[in-house]
């Protein structure tokens, strides 16, 4: 996650990528006879899953930035779930390009198929696990619990149960809160609005959360002014969408 504070004089990057586990070895995948990993297991299955660091990241960025409660920004998040997106032609063509699996997999099974065969266009993909989860969340006003707590225990028995190595303790990060779990990098902006400091504060590395998070990127047209004023007001509107205070930040 990237925000713009002090008017875009100052970027900052949250990295909530996801963490491995504590017992991940550098020979946790066999390979084969052609040096490919063993029926992928790093891309697919219990051993390809670590702790995602999403929520950890939306909560310390609610915390340090946020006028809002993450109660109240959660909530259209639940909605969808509960209420679902509708099928089109090219999401029931990414859903059946994944059918040998997700036949194979119980909760992708339920989920994304009906009757063994991708769900018909026009139906709506509901998620009423992930909206009971983020409305359990949202009754604590906080993501804590998903990571020590009942949540973080039902997750890690789930990993024992099926050969996977993230353990309650992983979930927990030491005992740490969540900043030390996502890492905060800022970089000052010049006069001329390019960002000083190196590659890495410029942008945080793209990563994938497993257990089926889902992230959007949400992107603000701009109308009919300069290219700057445009990219203030994209910036301005966007952040009062989200909640993060109005011309602040450290």
């Amino acid at each position: 996650m990237t925000l713009a504070l002090k008017g875009g004089k100052k970027i900052t990057s949250i990295d909530f990528n996801t963490m491995a586990p504590a017992a991940a070895s550098a020979d946790m995948y066999p390979l084969d006879d052609k040096d490919q990993v063993q029926g992928r297991k790093n891309f697919f299955g219990w051993l390809a899953v670590g702790v995602p660091g999403t929520l950890a990241g939306l909560q310390l960025a609610l915390e340090r930035y946020g006028t809002r409660s993450f109660r109240e920004v959660v909530q259209p998040a639940i909605e969808a779930a509960e209420n679902g997106v509708v099928i089109t032609e090219l999401l029931q063509r990414a859903i059946r390009s994944s059918l040998p699996r997700f036949r194979n997999d119980p909760g992708s099974f339920k989920l994304y198929l009906k009757d063994g065969q991708p769900l018909p266009v026009g139906e709506r993909l509901r998620n009423p696990d992930l909206a009971n989860l983020l409305r359990t969340l949202a009754e604590r006003n906080s993501v804590d619990s998903f990571y020590r707590g009942d949540i973080a225990q039902r997750l890690a028995d789930e990993f024992k149960k099926n050969g996977g190595m993230v353990t309650a303790k992983d979930f927990a990060f030491d005992g740490r809160r969540f900043d030390s779990f996502a890492g905060v990098i800022s970089a000052q902006a010049n006069e001329l609005g390019s960002h000083e400091g190196s590659a890495h504060e410029r942008s945080c590395p793209a990563g994938s959360d497993a257990i089926g998070m889902e992230r959007s990127a949400h992107t603000i047209r701009r109308s009919g002014k300069s290219e700057s004023a445009g990219r203030a007001a994209s910036l301005d509107e966007l952040h009062s969408r989200i909640g993060v205070k109005s011309g602040g930040g450290n």
